[in-house]
This record gives structure tokens, sequence and C-alpha cells, in this order.
């Protein structure tokens, strides 16, 4: 997946198929669309749970981020590796 202009090789299209995104233009924060692994904040939890990883529940946002996940990627290329690979991991 490249995030950011950071290059994580765990979480490929292949390796990841439980979430969807768009490359974000000018920011440093990606919507994962996570609807794969169910509704609601389920897959937030799953991965703060089972690969502590905190990402922003997209109900914050209202019922339209029911599924979705936002990531901050304003980090470097090891944590983002580091936190991507908890993500697979945690999901399958």
């Amino acid at each position: 997946m490249i995030i950011g202009g950071c290059c994580s090789a765990t979480c490929s299209a292949s390796a990841c198929p439980w979430f969807t995104w768009h490359r974000p233009e000018a920011t440093f924060l990606a919507w994962l669309n996570c609807t794969a692994l169910g509704p609601d904040n389920q897959a937030r939890e799953r991965f703060l749970d089972h690969g502590r990883v905190a990402l922003e529940p997209g109900l914050h946002f209202g019922a339209a981020g029911s599924g979705y996940a936002r990531l901050n990627f304003a980090t470097s290329p090891d944590i983002l590796d580091q936190a991507t690979a908890r993500m697979a991991r945690s999901a399958g």
C-alpha cells in the first residue's frame, strides 16, 4: 500500500482485501473503507483490540462513517509498516 509517500509491502491489495481507500492529495489522513469487516466501528475495534492499532472510528463523523476508519499516516514508514502489518494480522 502506498500512503503519503510511504510504501508498505505488508498491506497490498492482495494481502489486505478487507479494506479499500483512495490516496488523499493534500492531507495526512486516509479514510479506510473497512465495511468488509462489519458495520459501525467493528473494524476499528478489531484493529485496536487485536492489533493494538488505534484509528479514528468513522462513526465519530456521522452515520455515513459506518464501516470506515480514519488513519493518520503522519509518521515514519517503519511505524506505518508495523501498524499495517498488525492490522493485517488482526483482520485475518
